[in-house]
């Protein structure tokens, strides 16, 4: 490091940077760690907040807090995966650890793999697909895989021996060190350490971890592309296909990581004719068309079924509300790539025929006064009591002069503009604004 140049744990810590990582952050409505601090929470003393983490940046006694747990059932239905949840103030600091990595030389090469399409900029679904239909139509054979629970077997070990000679000092091994280790053994026992998913870091430290992987596999020069711990190689013939599964699987062994065998009796991993159509991170690649998965399309409809499961205790308005949600996430992931308009109405309708078996359930289809849990469960607050209604005797208007338009003004502005809530109420311009 130059005399004069800041080292890279001041150049994490300074104002400007966790600024832009608190900026930067998704900001999902009370979402919290371990300590109960929510974005809200945090929020509402920003200045302070990110003043505390800069102090204890640059005195060495910032120390990241236990994650708290979360299980998440696999999209397979095969038990559940761990999510470890970080604490607000432990997020903005590993984004803004992250921030400065992102602008050292040495790691841009973890960002311009054109193999690679998880977790990098100016990569998208679009071009993962594309790419993959390219090199269809130019190979018979594909080799399908994935690497066994990569986020929980990654040794930490060699990732941090993999990190060491890319930073320009070791002023932050040890912050990035504190980062990985997170509390889960209570509640997953068999997790082990590996990346915390979750974490703001992960994603690119899981590009650093592979990159050995797609190095080998480029020298080779194997048409392969890869998105996180999923993969497919491209070859020729059967054979090509049966040597590249075995050169992924050395490799992947000498980095502590496995993938499933090809007999496997769960999810092996497979070898296919390009020809006879194959899936690859949700999608259906057949000769001439791509289109969502099966899989895919069943946990559409399934979470679309729990969301509106009559055992929940929600609203109808919070259930569609994250319907729309989740329909809005699917959207973005396969509707920006091929039509899924189809497949989106049939998850609509799908809601709307257990919204109305919900209703029926409830004796609200059959009309009639709604009882307090009915107008709870439709999001419709209790009436107040009636206000008895006043009577004004106004006397005759006098023939003086009318105010000025400036004292016509003065009086407009007191007047509140009508919430949304009298809006859905059925309030309409002529509902009577109320005094302020």
């Amino acid at each position: 490091m130059s005399k004069g140049s800041r080292s890279l744990l001041e150049q994490v810590s300074r104002k400007a940077n966790l600024r832009r990582a608190w900026a930067l952050l998704n900001k999902r409505p009370g979402s919290r760690g371990v300590d109960h601090v929510t974005i809200e929470d945090f929020a509402s003393n920003l200045p302070g907040n990110l003043r505390s983490i800069e102090d204890r940046l640059q005195s060495g006694s910032y120390s990241f807090s236990p994650a708290r747990p979360v299980a998440i059932r696999k999209a397979s239905g095969s038990g559940k995966r761990p999510l470890r949840i970080p604490t607000i103030e432990d997020r903005v600091v590993q984004k803004a650890i992250l921030l400065r990595l992102e602008k050292l030389p040495k790691f841009r090469k973890f960002q311009r793999n054109p193999r690679s399409f998880a977790y990098q900029r100016g990569r998208s679904m679009k071009g993962l697909v594309e790419r993959v239909r390219l090199q269809m139509r130019t190979h018979a054979f594909v080799l399908e895989s994935d690497i066994i629970r990569f986020f929980d077997e990654a040794n930490q070990e060699r990732l941090i021996a993999e990190l060491q000679p890319l930073l320009p000092d070791d002023s932050i091994t040890n912050l990035i060190r504190d980062a990985l280790k997170a509390d889960m053994q209570r509640l997953f026992p068999k997790a082990g350490q590996g990346l915390p998913q979750g974490a703001a870091l992960s994603p690119m430290l899981s590009n650093v971890y592979l990159y050995p992987f797609d190095r080998q596999l480029t020298q080779k020069r194997l048409e392969y592309v890869r998105y996180a711990d999923d993969f497919v190689v491209f070859v020729k013939t059967h054979r090509e296909a049966e040597e590249a599964f075995h050169l992924c699987r050395d490799i992947l062994q000498r980095l502590d990581l496995k993938i499933p065998n090809l007999n496997a009796p769960e999810k092996p991993s497979r070898i296919s004719l390009t020809s006879g159509g194959f899936d690859f991170v949700g999608f259906r690649f057949e000769k001439r068309s791509v289109a969502p998965s099966g899989k895919a399309l069943q946990r559409l409809y399934k979470r679309i079924e729990q969301i509106m499961d009559s055992k929940e205790p929600f609203s109808l308005m919070e259930r569609f509300l994250e319907c729309e949600r989740v329909l809005s996430g699917w959207y973005g992931s396969y509707g920006t790539v091929v039509d899924v308009s189809r497949e989106v109405g049939t998850a609509i309708a799908k809601a709307a025929d257990a919204a109305h078996a919900l209703l029926k359930s409830r004796g609200i289809a059959r009309g009639g006064r709604l009882s307090k849990n009915q107008r709870k469960f439709l999001t419709i607050k209790p009436r107040g009591p009636r206000k008895r209604a006043s009577i004004e005797v106004r006397k005759p208007a006098s023939r003086v002069a009318q105010p000025p338009p400036e004292a016509n003004t003065a009086v407009t502005d007191r007047v509140r503009p009508r919430t949304d809530r009298q809006v859905v109420a059925g309030l309409g311009p002529g509902g009577g604004p109320d005094a302020s």
